[in-house]
């Protein structure tokens, strides 16, 4: 045991932390015995006393919910625990002069931002790169509690000086969340068109190969044979527009072909001499 009160006694003979340098524990001192009742009974009143601090740092979020008020304010300035523990809460660490706020912001736990507001973090605290907690807020859940904080009290900081753009309603954030979800949906559906469009050309390019594969195990006479169907088939496709055209190069009263003439026109019909347009002109005006 003597062993141990030399380590705990070098241990204390050392800088406290900041945490501990509060006008109750900066003149205590750890008495320990091995067979003293007397000194083991001082140091649990001792103890209790700076849980009495910690006990009202979580007191104050339930207050903090009814009435909250700027810290700032010395006529509703936290006293003794209380103030203790803000110290801590707004106090900057390591070397990037963080304060908790700003670690919060920066974690995968947004919701832990609302709460630190709640119980009297200031987002007006910048670290060591000029940043307030909401600049180093790297996901949009964290940036949210920040703007919803800001909705639910608006009078709460001066948020000018925190980088906190606008409030964020409770209305406001279920209505983004709603457009956020049809957006998804709306993606879903066009990555399901997509898969559904892929699937199409792959099944067509593997009919294809199919179709390659048949033709390379055909032997010459059946690639003869086939080669002269589908020339006789274009042959068709082709004779079938030469009629049509034929058709559009007829006389439009006596249907005489108008190959190699200039045909006369009148209106959108073409005719093969003046008396064909006459007559078809009082036909049409007969009708």
């Amino acid at each position: 045991m003597s062993g141990n009160r030399n380590i705990m006694e070098q241990l204390l003979s050392k800088s406290d932390p900041p945490f501990l340098k509060d006008s109750q524990s900066e003149n205590k001192a750890i008495r320990l015995s091995d067979n003293s009742d007397q000194h083991r009974a001082d140091d649990l009143n001792s103890c209790a006393k700076d849980q009495e601090a910690l006990v009202t740092l979580p007191m104050a979020e339930h207050s903090a919910s009814d009435n909250l008020t700027p810290a700032s304010n010395p006529s509703n300035a936290p006293s003794d625990g209380s103030t203790a523990a803000l110290e801590v809460l707004n106090e900057r660490w390591g070397q990037g002069s963080s304060t908790l706020l700003h670690a919060a912001a920066c974690s995968k736990h947004g919701d832990i931002v609302y709460a630190l507001l709640r119980i009297g973090a200031d987002p007006t605290v910048r670290d060591e790169r000029g940043r307030t907690p909401y600049d180093a807020a790297n996901r949009k859940e964290a940036r949210n509690e920040f703007r919803r904080f800001m909705a639910d009290h608006p009078d709460m900081h001066d948020y000018t000086l925190t980088h906190i753009p606008s409030p964020l309603t409770q209305v406001q954030l279920e209505e983004k969340e709603k457009k956020e979800a049809e957006k998804r949906k709306a993606q879903k559906k066009a990555k399901k068109q997509r898969a559904k469009e892929k699937k199409a050309i792959d099944q067509l390019k593997m009919e294809e190969e199919k179709k390659q594969e048949r033709l390379s195990k055909l032997s010459d006479r059946e690639k003869r044979a086939r080669a002269a169907e589908q020339r006789f088939a274009r042959q068709q496709v082709n004779s079938t527009e030469v009629g049509k055209i034929s058709d559009a190069q007829r006389c439009a009263f006596c249907s005489r072909d108008l190959s190699g003439r200039v045909p006369f026109e009148r209106l959108s019909f073409k005719y093969c001499n003046t008396t064909c347009v006459r007559e078809h002109r009082l036909l049409l005006e007969n009708r």
